[in-house]
């Protein structure tokens, strides 16, 4: 096997591993606009569940009101009973019949109250379902996301083992070493020239470069990007 072609087998390993390397990279970012689908959905539970709160908070107010108007009520009848004039006696039962007309006012708010109640607990509990249903698909996407790392990681690993063994046994390190140093800027690291013409920029060189390929004394680079180059 050639130098050439031995660095094509290089090159092929490493493309394919900077790919997984970029994969891996962008998981997390996958994940994080994963989770984000559900901010929607956490943001409508949470204004439902406000919602609901406060029409709780209304009604036990509600409520409050009523009992306090009762005892107002009630302690108005109890001092209507040592009252002593008719006329005294009128404007208490006056003042009590105003109490009853503001507990019937009330308790009819709180029917009102009630009903709005349960609508809110209905909006509640079906804006929480939905994100229930949307966090089991999220946490299936993230688990899909996971065991690719998982393999990618693998994979990585084992090419890496047999890319460092292989670039072991290239034996023009000079070679070696403008491969390497090119293959972190551009890939293809190494290009054909075909008819005179790089195959990695697409530029036309001189014919003496095809000539010096074929003596092979020397890494031989492309005039306008660098590339190592090899005849088609």
């Amino acid at each position: 096997m050639t130098t050439i072609e031995q660095l094509l087998g290089l090159q092929e390993q490493d493309i394919r591993i900077n790919e997984i390397r970029k994969v891996l990279t962008d998981i997390p970012e996958r994940k994080k606009l994963e989770e984000a689908r559900l901010d929607d959905q956490k943001a409508a539970v949470a204004e439902a569940d406000d919602a609901h709160k406060h029409k709780q908070s209304e009604s036990k107010q509600n409520e409050l009101d009523i009992q306090a108007h009762k005892e107002r009520m009630a302690k108005l009848r109890t001092q209507q009973m040592s009252l002593k004039t008719n006329q005294e006696f009128k404007a208490m039962d006056n003042e009590i019949k105003s109490i009853e007309t503001e507990i019937s006012g009330v308790e009819d708010r709180e029917i009102v109250l009630m009903s709005e109640l349960d609508a809110t607990g209905a909006v509640l509990e079906e804006k929480d379902a939905v994100l229930k249903d949307e966090a089991t698909r999220v946490n299936a996407d993230l688990g899909e996301w996971d065991s690719r790392a998982a393999e990618m990681e693998a994979e990585l690993k084992t090419l890496q083992d047999a890319r460092d063994a292989d670039a072991a046994l290239v034996e023009e390190k000079l070679f070696l070493a403008r491969y390497e140093t090119i293959i972190v800027r551009k890939q293809p690291a190494i290009a054909p020239l075909d008819n005179g013409i790089c195959g990695g920029c697409h530029m036309q060189l001189p014919p003496y470069v095809g000539h010096d390929i074929r003596k092979a004394q020397a890494p031989v680079s492309c005039n306008f990007c660098a590339r190592l180059l090899y005849i088609a």
